[in-house]
């Protein structure tokens, strides 16, 4: 289970990575999101809220919903990957379901349809993503889009759903990507559908310093 949670967290962090470029290039087209953005644009859920320890001051302010039965894991943590919550009790043939936020920034004013086209683009070119349909919307008020795809199978996994999340906010001089990365064996098991949309409609992406 942990080798499959580990993989699913570095394919998230290379995507991640691949869609916002290198950390200290300049960034062009507009901005993903500037400033406005608080906690009352955020959905609320009825299930306890994590936060999201920020790695550097700046960061922006995340916090992901915890239904009962998943659990933090912490051995991936990374300047990327920085959560991981993992159900052992939704477990079926040896994987269990599996949340995976990353994190990345660059600077300056880049476009968040460029960082999601860019993100959908190597999901197919570097994941072996298919049958991709994207939804677009918001979330706690920055642009969002979020992907259903067929992933590729990852050693002895199978090809399984996957959902992922996807939202960018300019603050200060950078702009931040965020991938909220979501995988099952089992799509239809009605917990697992449950706790997905909670843990998707809930999750907060916001500026620095944002209550």
């Amino acid at each position: 289970m942990t080798s499959v949670v580990r993989a699913a967290a570095t394919l998230a962090a290379v995507l991640v990575l691949a869609a916002c470029g290198s950390p200290d290039g300049p960034a062009s087209g507009s901005e993903a999101a500037a400033g406005g953005a608080d906690a009352s644009q955020c959905a609320t859920v009825d299930v306890p809220m994590l936060d999201i320890p920020t790695k550097a001051d700046g960061d922006p302010v995340m916090a992901i919903p915890a239904p009962a039965g998943w659990e933090r894991k912490t051995e991936m943590d990374s300047e990327i990957i920085r959560f991981v919550l993992v159900n052992p009790s939704l477990a079926a043939e040896n994987f269990a379901p599996n949340v995976v936020v990353t994190l990345e920034s660059i600077a300056g004013d880049a476009s968040a349809d460029e960082v999601f086209e860019q993100q959908r683009s190597t999901l197919v070119s570097q994941g072996g993503a298919t049958d991709l349909k994207t939804t677009t919307g918001t979330l706690c008020g920055q642009p969002a889009e979020t992907i259903d795809y067929v992933g590729a199978p990852v050693g002895a996994t199978p090809s399984r759903p996957i959902t992922l999340l996807l939202s960018a906010l300019q603050a200060g001089e950078r702009t931040f990507a965020v991938a909220v990365t979501v995988q099952t064996l089992r799509p239809d098991d009605p917990t697992y559908v449950r706790d997905r949309d909670t843990i998707l409609e809930g999750f907060r992406f916001l500026p620095p310093d944002s209550a």
